[in-house]
């Protein structure tokens, strides 16, 4: 009798102590135990986050590829252009090459404020800008060519023939007084043109403005820049932050074909 009560209660001691230390650990857990259940919850928030986020965003982007491909049928209809001899540029053709830039920058910029930007989780934001950045840039561009009518073949000719221009002002203006008030920014403006037109050794980190090859540049296409300054933007190259005296770089350009 005294072994069957003896049993009973060492049950029942054994069962309170491992209840006790079951509701400590569950209901009361160690600082380190605590640790890991925020880290396991804030897990679990981040996939749900991101998760969220891409349904947020691929509503649109994902729609990018089709958008693009709307734009270049569009394009396709457009006459095909044969570049001129002479390399002359035209009004209008300065005019569709801002219009192509203002609606690319615009656009590209509210695809980013709108849909990349809202993802919150840095994660998130970092894949979906691996993911997106091209098809953000290549169907932004053709929509800016599909708003001017104009071709990319066209485009890339103008802008070609804008930079060779564009760096034989900056190169007139460093060539004219070692102390030019904007001299800084004029060397910068210079160093992104050289990149741009590919006068530069990247290895070695030189620029070789000097190489600009000025039997291609008629007299014409520099008067009509410094006419349309402004409207020369693209990636380091803002011309409408430069001062520029015309009367001086039309002087330098008299070397230059007239015809």
């Amino acid at each position: 009798m005294k072994e069957k009560v003896f049993l009973v209660i060492f049950s029942l001691i054994s069962f309170a102590l491992f209840s006790f230390a079951f509701i400590k650990i569950y209901y009361f857990p160690s600082p380190k135990q605590k640790e890991k259940e925020e880290e396991k919850f804030t897990e679990q928030v981040k996939k749900v986050a991101t998760r969220t986020a891409f349904e947020y965003e691929v509503n649109y982007l994902d729609k990018l590829p089709e958008i693009y491909e709307k734009h270049k049928s569009s394009l396709a209809q457009l006459p095909p252009f044969s570049p001129p001899e002479d390399n002359h540029l035209t009004q209008e053709q300065i005019d569709k090459y801002w219009i192509t830039y203002h609606t690319c920058a615009e656009r590209i910029k509210e695809l980013r404020q709108k849909y990349l930007q809202q993802i919150k989780v840095p994660i998130a934001k970092a894949l979906a800008t691996v993911k997106y950045s091209r098809w953000v840039y290549t169907t932004c561009l053709v929509e800016g060519l599909d708003h001017a009518q104009m071709t990319e073949k066209e485009f890339n000719w103008v802008k070609k023939r804008v930079w060779e221009s564009a760096l034989f002002i900056v190169n007139c203006l460093l060539d004219s007084s070692p102390h030019h008030p904007q001299r800084e920014q004029l060397k910068r403006t210079q160093q992104a043109l050289c990149r741009i037109l590919q006068l530069y050794d990247e290895e070695k980190g030189q620029y070789f403005p000097e190489k600009l090859n000025l039997e291609k540049i008629p007299r014409s296409n520099i008067e009509l820049l410094l006419n349309n300054k402004d409207k020369i933007r693209w990636q380091d190259v803002h011309f409408e932050q430069l001062e520029i005296d015309s009367d001086l770089v039309m002087k330098c350009a008299r070397q230059l074909l007239a015809e």
